[in-house]
């Protein structure tokens, strides 16, 4: 289940289904092991229930008949077919993608009102009302298995909420294909960085990836190393926005907007840059979490994140990459530093890609997953 609409990304339906996304990723290899796969999803283009056939599995687009709570940006959108339709399909497990979704509640209760045993996986808490949901403990409580990438997470479920330990397993949020995500192409010689995401708005937190954070930080790290160059690889509702605003820094002619790229012309962007920027607050450079940060070490590119309690270079130090603080001023002056040690940065990408074949890969996490469903299907 997908149960949010695509207006935070700027997407159309038509989108959806030419691009690469995790949930028809997912969809597609269980289909391919013998699965039958329905793909449930929100899209504020329809007016009404339709069906396609995809690679092996379906998919249900539902319309968006209403948002609550309101002034959100996502996962507040609704629609109250989905339990009927699920009542009609008879599906074996229900797979929830992000519960943190406001649609969560009501299709969890109805998975337990129908001994329907559910999986909800972990991809993200951004919004303010995160707190709100705490009035939801006993239907949380009640989830068969959480698949948790961040050890954070998996610490507020089993503390905060009272969820038993035993239903949490520490599992990707999404694979990566090593054939695909690979090195591919020398670095460059002067120094240069990547952001590949969406080009999104402004966020209050780094719950949410911040392209314009990544331009702060460039414009600082530009003034001590005017040779460096990022590369902004996505599209987005803010994409041109963001092409003004570093105009407007003085770092247009150091900063290349490529737009939206095709997933398997990716990898050569990594591969050629010295460092990828994964602009959350990350408590570690984990694997297990974000799906760019896995592609990039496929690539052997380290990355570097972001956190609020790094104050000097050492205790940013990680063996995948380095943390830096959100301050553009604090974390700018860091970066050059990281940069000047480029040995090290190759090293954690080497030792990146390792783990990312040790742990993440595709056909690791979808037969981790079958794992999953079949320990729940027996008596």
């Amino acid at each position: 289940m997908l149960l949010h609409d695509f207006r935070f990304a700027g997407w159309s339906l038509g989108d959806f289904f030419r691009r690469s996304h995790f949930s028809k990723e997912y969809s597609r290899r269980l289909a391919e092991r013998g699965h039958e796969v329905i793909l449930y999803m929100l899209h504020q283009e329809v007016e009404s229930l339709k069906e396609f056939e995809r690679d092996g599995y379906r998919v249900k687009v539902f319309p968006v008949q209403f948002d609550f709570p309101p002034f959100l940006k996502f996962g507040n959108s609704h629609s109250l077919k989905i339990t009927r339709e699920l009542s009609q399909d008879e599906p074996d497990i229900v797979h929830f993608n992000n519960y943190y979704l406001w649609s969560f509640p009501y299709v969890a209760k109805w998975a337990m009102q129908n001994s329907v045993r559910i999986v909800c996986q972990y991809h993200g808490a951004g919004d303010i009302l995160q707190s709100a949901k705490r009035a939801f403990i006993p239907i949380l409580q009640g989830v068969d298995r959480y698949l948790v990438a961040k050890d954070s997470e998996i610490e507020y479920l089993t503390g905060g909420l009272g969820v038993p330990r035993q239903k949490v397993l520490k599992f990707p949020n999404v694979g990566v294909d090593p054939s695909v995500f690979r090195p591919s192409g020398e670095r460059t010689r002067e120094p240069s960085l990547i952001y590949v995401g969406r080009m999104s708005p402004m966020v209050q937190n780094l719950g949410e990836k911040s392209p314009w954070l990544v331009l702060d930080t460039m414009a600082v790290l530009l003034k001590s190393l005017p040779e460096a160059t990022l590369h902004m690889v996505g599209d987005g509702p803010c994409l041109q926005c963001l092409r003004k605003v570093a105009e407007a820094k003085g770092i247009g002619r150091s900063v290349t907007f490529h737009g939206y790229v095709a997933n398997d012309l990716v990898p050569p962007f990594y591969s050629r840059s010295w460092a990828t920027f994964i602009p959350l607050q990350l408590d570690a450079i984990d694997p297990y979490w974000e799906g760019s940060l896995k592609e990039s070490l496929a690539c052997a590119t380290p990355v570097v994140g972001f956190n609020q309690g790094v104050k000097d270079y050492g205790g940013g130090c990680q063996r995948l990459g380095h943390l830096i603080p959100p301050d553009p001023a604090a974390g700018g002056k860091m970066l050059c530093e990281i940069l000047g040690a480029r040995a090290r940065l190759d090293e954690a990408g080497r030792r990146g890609r390792a783990e990312v074949l040790r742990c993440c890969t595709w056909d690791l996490v979808i037969g981790g997953l079958e794992k999953v469903y079949s320990s729940l299907a027996q008596p």
